[in-house]
């Protein structure tokens, strides 16, 4: 995985990402590989990982990944994963047969439509990705981003003077917009031009239980109900013991409509989505433990829409009144698709911009 590095005449000493995503981690990486000697992740939550987080030990996010784009940066991402084995294709006929049912590559906006579809899955969990990224980086965990101040050209994070040459936000915009901001570029101008960006929100709930049958697909879509998406993580996992009596893993996701309505207390979406569960799988269900999380952003519904330029924008925004150091806001909500891929999009179309930044100051 190589990037351009960013130069600058005075040797580079420290690179911040704020957030620890797909996006956040794989920046970071791009950053040290660039030449940064110091790269520092502050992640919100106890660990980083973002979407791609466990729930109740398993994957409670996306169960697989899809590639759709033939970028060359996209590619040899899937590539290294699946050589250090964190990523695993999955068999085609799989797909084709209906056993595994999957989403993504879907394209936002005015981003072009994609065409073949693969399908990985990863075999010690998604979040192995982000765990991956962040080798050799310096992760502060249960350190949120609350205020930014630019000061003369003196940049203030949290009331502290900050000394990294580049700071790059991976936040959320809704999260964005709750920081106390002053100083930025245009801050007024940019608000609004956010104030597009939405964002959708669903309830993962992992359902340990016992099946009267094993079930005759791994992974499957449904359009109607509370519960929209159902995978048997025991069977993609490789575990038949399902089959043979043994305890099997459900992993089913809402729909964004149920989960953004107001479903009530968790004891009602609890009780919504267990009932839903049971009437959608071909088996009766013997449940031993159910544990229910919400996404909240889940995916982005509207992504940036530049209004200038009339077209949907990928990569990132400067908030930095200087070209250097450097500030930029970017995240999925910059991203041509709400996938993966996008994530990895949008990671190396921001450090690229930072090479064209630190051209320019030179």
């Amino acid at each position: 995985m190589q990037v351009q590095p960013v130069y600058r005449k005075e040797r580079h000493l420290k690179a911040l990402v704020v957030g620890g995503g797909v996006t956040g981690s794989l920046i970071a990486k791009l950053l040290l590989q660039s030449g940064f000697e110091q790269v520092v992740v502050w992640e919100r939550d106890k660990e980083p990982a973002g979407r791609l987080k466990p729930v109740g030990g398993v994957d409670g996010g996306a169960q697989y990944l899809v590639k759709t784009s033939s970028s060359g940066h996209v590619t040899r991402v899937f590539q290294e994963l699946t050589e250090k084995g964190i990523l695993r294709p999955v068999d085609e006929t799989k797909m084709e047969s209906g056993l595994v049912s999957v989403s993504g590559g879907k394209p936002r906006g005015d981003a072009p439509e994609k065409a073949r579809r693969e399908c990985y899955q990863a075999p010690k969990g998604l979040h192995k990705i982000v765990d991956y990224f962040l080798q050799g980086v310096t992760v502060v965990t249960e350190q949120p981003l609350s205020a930014l101040r630019f000061i003369r050209n003196d940049l203030y994070l949290n009331g502290a003077l900050e000394d990294a040459e580049v700071v790059v936000l991976t936040i959320p915009v809704k999260d964005f917009f709750e920081v106390e901001v002053e100083g930025i570029m245009q801050g007024a101008a940019i608000r609004d031009a956010l104030s597009c960006v939405t964002y959708g929100r669903v309830w993962t709930i992992v359902v340990s239980c016992y099946l009267s049958a094993p079930l005759p697909w791994v992974a499957k879509r449904f359009s109607d109900g509370p519960v929209c998406y159902v995978c048997d993580h025991s069977q993609k996992r490789g575990s038949y013991a399902a089959a043979l009596g043994g305890l099997a893993t459900l992993v089913a996701h809402s729909s964004v409509g149920f989960a953004s309505k107001g479903s009530g207390t968790l004891a009602t979406v609890r009780q919504a989505l267990l009932q839903d569960l049971a009437e959608k799988v071909p088996a009766r269900l013997d449940v031993e433990e159910a544990v229910l999380h919400k996404w909240d952003p889940a995916e982005v519904q509207r992504g940036y829409y530049n209004k200038a330029e009339k077209k949907t924008q990928s990569g990132c925004m400067q908030l930095s009144p200087s070209a250097w150091p450097a500030v930029l806001l970017t995240g999925d909500a910059f991203a041509p698709t709400a996938d993966f891929e996008g994530c990895v999009d949008v990671a190396f179309r921001t450090v690229a911009h930072l090479a064209s930044l630190a051209d320019a100051a030179q």
